[in-house]
């Protein structure tokens, strides 16, 4: 699959961000890639392509989350590129620069989110190129896009400031009241005989994935703790968690 972003043929596949989590474990698994191959990918078959494939403590999603608030996403990553749909081919070059560097930047942060949003922003550019009607084009691709970045403007880690316990969202919350069909759908893919944790698959939007994790999180009884040693969040099972890992543990034991 071409992730590079530069001109090129643009993936006509839907390009999907799965995510399934793991109580037991306290892990949390980010897949992206196309839907078929994604499911080969989680049955075991390592071979399959995929753009990302990620395992993690359970709670990184929430507590790492994207944060826009300059709208740089926007600045930097659309209007280039909105610009460049209306631009003559001699000023289109410029303009893919300079939104590519700031894209290529983020996909190399490893971060599964920011790799996601930015593989989409480029290739649905791509995509926006193909139709002779290049303004209706553009309008497409700038809804379809912003409101993709739009979910970097809230913060996805809500949660009770004395409990920890994560926000429960119910279905008519703010951020569905008015949205499209299309931004509220999230796809849930049972177990089966090969696949003991259940998956969602989000494609248009990612406010169903953040409520869907937030209350998966909150019917499991798990709370956001902010560790004492170094002050980072980290999800816990109770309250009586102070401390996020080994080596906070070490450094508190040297401490005292």
């Amino acid at each position: 699959m071409e992730n590079q972003f530069i001109r090129h043929e643009p993936c006509f596949e839907r390009i999907l961000f799965v995510l399934t989590l793991d109580r037991k474990k306290m892990k949390e698994r980010i897949l992206i890639g196309e839907e078929q191959q994604i499911r080969f990918r989680l049955n075991g078959s390592q071979n399959a392509e995929v753009l990302c494939d990620m395992t993690r403590p359970l709670g990184t999603f929430l507590i790492n989350f994207e944060r826009d608030t300059d709208r740089d996403w926007n600045l930097y990553g659309l209007s280039p590129l909105r610009q460049a749909l209306h631009s003559n081919r001699w000023k289109q070059p410029e303009l893919e620069q300079a939104a590519s560097e700031f894209l290529w930047g983020k996909y190399l942060s490893n971060d599964p989110l920011k790799m996601y949003v930015a593989f989409r922003i480029w290739n649905s550019y791509l995509l926006a190129r193909e139709p002779r009607d290049r303004n209706a084009a553009c309008d497409r691709f700038m809804d379809k896009m912003s409101s993709l970045t739009g979910v970097f403007h809230n913060e996805a880690m809500t949660f009770d400031r004395e409990t920890g316990k994560p926000k429960h969202f119910q279905a008519g919350s703010l951020y569905f009241k008015g949205a499209p069909s299309e931004d509220t759908r999230l796809d849930l893919w049972f177990p089966d005989n090969r696949r003991t944790e259940e998956c969602v698959s989000a494609y248009a939007s990612l406010y169903p994935l953040i409520t869907y994790y937030l209350n998966r999180l909150n019917d499991w009884g798990l709370c956001f703790r902010q560790c004492k040693v170094c002050g980072k969040y980290f999800l816990a099972k109770s309250q009586r968690y102070e401390l996020c890992s080994d080596k906070c543990r070490k450094a508190q034991a040297l401490q005292n």
